[in-house]
């Protein structure tokens, strides 16, 4: 508390003052995806201390299932105000799989970009948002998508596991998953 932050994600550069505006994550149970507030779709989360965060804190683990499906975690019916720019994120470190997707459902519009956590690039994006990634060190990275609301609510918001760019369900293996924290949704 009151003290400045300074970014650090410059390559070979010196740290520098990082100056933000003001913003509230909506996104309750941000660090804890154990939880009822986070539903699993064929996929379970598995808490894991020793895996440290960016944060120095333990990360949770999106482990697929062994069904010919998609594998998530979502939210459903986050109320948002019609015609404002939303930012949703998580950081993420791949564990068996190497890809990751953001979703998110808004008045019957569908929009999802996949994100390469071993090379960290940016994927297919499908629908009116912009995607971006930053290395956030260690194999971990920071994915975020950027989305003007359409509506009153996002339907639904997902983190998905993948094997592949733009392949958001197949045949999972029972094992495979991503490590994450930090899920954010940001007005602004």
């Amino acid at each position: 508390v009151n003290v400045p932050r300074l970014d650090y994600l410059t390559i070979g550069g010196n740290p520098f003052l990082l100056v933000e505006p003001q913003r509230t994550n909506i996104n309750l149970y941000s660090n804890t995806f154990s939880n009822g507030y986070w539903r699993k779709f064929q996929s379970t989360v598995v808490f894991f201390p020793s895996i440290i965060n960016p944060e120095n804190t333990g990360s949770f683990k999106i482990v697929e299932n062994t069904t010919n499906n998609p594998h998530s975690i979502f939210l459903s019916a986050i109320t948002v105000v019609s015609g404002s720019t939303y930012t949703r994120s998580i950081f993420a470190k791949a564990d068996g799989r190497d890809v990751i997707s953001l979703f998110i459902l808004n008045s019957g519009t569908q929009v999802r970009a996949f994100f390469n956590l071993a090379n960290g690039t940016v994927g297919t994006v499908n629908g009116a948002i912009t995607a971006q990634i930053e290395d956030a060190k260690n194999g971990w990275y920071k994915c975020s998508i950027t989305r003007l609301s359409s509506g009153t609510s996002f339907d639904s918001l997902a983190i998905e596991l993948s094997f592949a760019d733009n392949v958001f369900s197949y045949q999972g293996d029972g094992v495979s998953g991503a490590y994450i924290f930090g899920a954010g949704l940001q007005e602004g």
